[in-house]
């Protein structure tokens, strides 16, 4: 939910307000009898004080997605004959709800959404007795899948051509693109194939051997890309060659990126506009490059269909504005995670809190995605699937629609929102002993990544752990965290206890990334974790959120400025909240202390 800053609340009250859209109109409750003013209507509000109170968490586990249907339960009288409009037909069942927090003194549109539902479970009796229901969200469930249905190799986007294609081309969905595919270190070319085209044109001219094309087209994009030149290869030319990228659009008007014949079949290679590296780029078709860059006999019974594969390479002299897939929305490749999220939630037909998401890109964007999408899919399953495992985020609803929580593991106290000072403040209570749970405990990481696509080999791998690792080996690196967590979890002989976490990941073909991926996790599990709860003042901390750094200070139980995240914030009709805190291990730093 939307949360109040520190000077809205100081010296104000903070009432609950329900409104409830029921039986025709708009049933307004409060915890007091207001007067609430709503200056863009010109109107005035009057909420009646029939709502004892309201007791609402917004709780979500650590690394865990939280998308299921909330709720509210809500015992009131409400302001109207209820028993006398059932029985003329009106239902209070699937009656939208809101309910907020409101300031005194402020205007209705600077109110709070808490939580925005529907009324279920209802329970009603006499005129004047309470109505007991319950308020719950939705759950987020998108159906929609990617790449679109329309975004295929069919009659009508290639009606030209379509008697030029195998039954097996027929139906193929055009590939999504992000960042690199392909791109890595592990080769000397410094690319591996990172996806495959479609044929959508294949036309012949003549009988010579070998065949001779007029028209050929391979779509490697359903879309706008940032590249004017790819690496093709195939099995049989594995070390490839660079071609050029056009863009048009198909027969349905959806923009689609390709590599076509660039009408030079039988003539020497092309540099079209002039390559500034002094490689030449080349067009299908053109003379003195393999056969089985082109679909080879006439007839589907004798047909070879050799897999066209791209590698979307980053040259040395290229600019971002040259290289890459998919083009963004401010003109940007969408390569860090934060876009990527941002672009895979964009297709789905489920509420997104399209702000929150661009709040979390500017944190996630350091994670470098790889990736294609050439399958369709729901966007949510994939992101479960590749970007679930390597992210340090949870998915989360709030009024607005879903959005992700990003938890920042390797925060300082210079990150801290708040400062809790148990010491000075006597209206800071702890509310819980010291909570550990060791439960996850990993303290030995492994990761494979970079995936050729043509062989379905993994081209590196990275590992942290306690070591000691081989010299020679550049991307085994120790890691204090599991250093300590195998000196600190052992086996009843005294042996370290090793717990190994593997990843394979398709997404990643950074090195950086895939040490930054493994340097969180380490952080995130490999101590396990220490909770607290506290209660606190509503009108000093109701601004707080899930997902926050803080430090905390509570001389009780040892803790001097312990950096925390919160994960979750508990508010009801009192003056105080609730919050709990993840407290942050950090080796260096507690061995100086």
């Amino acid at each position: 939910m939307d949360r109040f800053s520190l000077d809205d609340l100081r010296g104000r009250r903070v009432y609950w307000l329900l409104d409830l859209h029921a039986f025709g109109q708009i049933l307004r409750l409060s915890t007091s009898d207001l007067l609430v003013s709503e200056s863009d209507a010109g109107a005035e509000w009057r909420y009646t004080g029939t709502l004892p109170g309201a007791s609402f968490s917004s709780a979500v586990a650590v690394l865990q997605d939280n998308l299921d249907a909330g709720g509210l339960q809500v015992e009131a009288v409400l302001p109207v004959d209820v028993p006398s409009l059932l029985a003329k037909g009106h239902q209070l069942e699937g009656a939208r709800a809101e309910l907020s927090r409101w300031v005194e003194g402020t205007d209705y549109s600077d109110r709070r959404v808490v939580l925005v539902g529907r009324v279920q479970e209802s329970e009603t009796g006499a005129d004047g007795e309470p109505c007991a229901f319950s308020i719950a969200e939705h759950v987020w469930e998108a159906s929609t899948l990617i790449p679109g249905a329309l975004q295929i190799v069919d009659g009508i986007n290639w009606p030209d051509s379509i008697t030029s294609l195998f039954g097996e081309e027929l139906g193929l969905s055009y590939p999504i693109v992000y960042g690199y595919p392909g791109i890595t270190g592990a080769v000397s070319r410094g690319w591996i194939t990172g996806s495959q085209g479609v044929w959508v044109d294949h036309r012949r001219t003549g009988t010579s051997t070998p065949s001779v094309y007029n028209d050929l087209k391979l779509v490697i994009a359903g879309h706008r890309v940032m590249a004017d030149r790819v690496m093709l290869s195939t099995d049989g030319d594995i070390p490839g060659l660079r071609f050029v990228v056009h863009h048009m659009t198909d027969g349905r008007g959806q923009t689609v990126a390709y590599v076509d014949a660039e009408a030079v079949i039988g003539s020497a290679p092309v540099t079209p506009g002039g390559d500034s590296d002094g490689v030449n780029s080349y067009g299908l078709g053109a003379a003195g490059i393999d056969n089985s860059f082109q679909p080879e006999n006439a007839t589907i019974s004798t047909a070879i269909l050799s897999p066209v594969f791209c590698g979307w390479y980053l040259p040395a002299a290229a600019t971002a504005e040259t290289t890459g897939g998919m083009r963004g929305s401010r003109g940007q490749l969408v390569r860090g995670a934060g876009d990527v999220l941002e672009s895979l939630f964009s297709f789905v037909d489920r509420p997104v809190d399209r702000g929150r998401f661009a709040a979390a890109a500017g944190q996630l964007n350091r994670f470098k995605i790889d990736a294609v999408i050439d399958a369709r899919v729901r966007p949510w399953d994939w992101f479960s699937a590749n970007l679930r495992p390597i992210l340090p985020v949870s998915m989360v609803t709030g009024p607005a629609g879903v959005y992700p929580i990003v938890w920042r593991f390797d925060a300082v106290a210079a990150d801290a929102v708040a400062a809790l000072d148990a010491t000075n403040d006597p209206t800071i209570t702890r509310a819980s002993r010291l909570q550990v749970d060791t439960s996850n405990v990993v303290n030995d990481f492994s990761m494979s990544y970079a995936l050729s696509l043509r062989t379905g080999e993994f081209y590196r791998q990275i590992r942290l752990g306690a070591g000691p690792f081989d010299s020679a080996d550049p991307l085994s690196r120790v890691s204090l965290h599991c250093q300590l967590s195998q000196s600190r979890y052992r086996y009843a002989d005294g042996r370290p206890r090793v717990i190994s976490d593997e990843l394979e990941s398709s997404v990643i073909y950074d090195d950086s990334t895939a040490a930054a991926i493994l340097g969180w996790r380490a952080r995130a599990y490999a101590l396990g974790q220490v909770f607290v709860s506290y209660v606190v003042p509503y009108s000093e901390w109701g601004w707080l959120d899930r997902g926050q750094v803080v430090t905390v200070t509570d001389p009780e139980i040892h803790i001097l400025e312990r950096v925390a995240l919160i994960v979750e914030v508990q508010i009801d009709s009192s003056e105080t909240m609730g919050i709990k805190l993840l407290l942050l291990e950090d080796p260096p730093r507690d061995a100086r202390g």
